[in-house]
């Protein structure tokens, strides 16, 4: 995949921009959603003032270029899960912060996921959001799991397991009987770290790595961590897309 955006001129197409601790990214789409091309920034951009993020993302050719849709992405571990019929935008702080510490100059943001009739209520630094309302007005950062959970598992939804690989993170989410069982985040640092997460869940939970589908997304050339995941569990794909 190029590394450029020099070839898309169509407004028909979308953006997606993500932010990480280490740097943001862009990624083009066609109007069938077929990714076209990405371009990855490294830089502490999740710690620079609101001002340096703004002219970090705006200096890039792609915020010049007009899409049909734009996407603002932010990854983040501080989230919490809440059963929409008990959460109200007043409580959404507190719900956060009964399971993360309150930290100075957060935005509070949340999402509702109707599938699963679940609010997803997380954290992104204030500098962000005030960056990309500038640059973008009225266009919501949303948090990396919302877009996981609307996009790849509405996609791929099946009871199992359903794990995310990020850089040094990986997300696994349980779904059961058209359920969310279990939504939780883990730092890992070799494939050994990996692979011991997604069975410790198997152990704690009692699943059967026999016959429970899992499903790993992202995992691109990390063949390791496939051959050990291979070994332990039989029913199991990879989904790079």
């Amino acid at each position: 995949m190029e590394n450029t955006f020099e070839f898309i001129h169509n407004n028909q197409y979308s953006l997606s921009i993500r932010f990480y601790s280490d740097g943001f990214s862009f990624y083009a789409y066609d109007e069938s959603a077929k990714l076209l091309s990405k371009k990855n920034i490294l830089v502490s951009i999740l710690s620079a003032n609101e001002n340096a993020i703004y002219q970090l993302v705006n200096s890039e050719i792609e915020s010049q270029l007009a899409f049909k849709n734009i996407r603002l992405i932010c990854e983040s571990e501080k989230y919490t899960l809440i059963p929409t019929d008990l959460f109200t935008p007043e409580t959404a702080s507190d719900f956060l912060h009964f399971e993360h510490e309150s930290e100075k100059n957060e935005k509070i943001i949340f999402s509702s996921i109707e599938e699963w009739d679940n609010t997803l209520v997380s954290s992104i630094p204030l500098h962000l959001h005030n960056a990309m309302e500038k640059l973008y007005p009225g266009i919501n950062i949303e948090h990396h799991l919302f877009n996981f959970l609307t996009q790849e598992i509405k996609t791929y939804k099946k009871d199992g397991l359903h794990v995310l690989a990020r850089a040094k993170i990986l997300d696994i989410l349980l779904l059961k009987n058209g359920r969310i069982e279990l939504l939780n985040s883990f730092i890992y640092n070799t494939p050994e770290d990996f692979t011991y997460f997604v069975l410790n869940v198997f152990e704690k939970l009692s699943l059967d790595t026999e016959t429970l589908q899992v499903c790993v997304y992202k995992l691109a050339k990390k063949t390791e961590i496939k051959e050990l995941l291979n070994k332990y569990i039989n029913e199991i794909s990879f989904i790079e897309d």
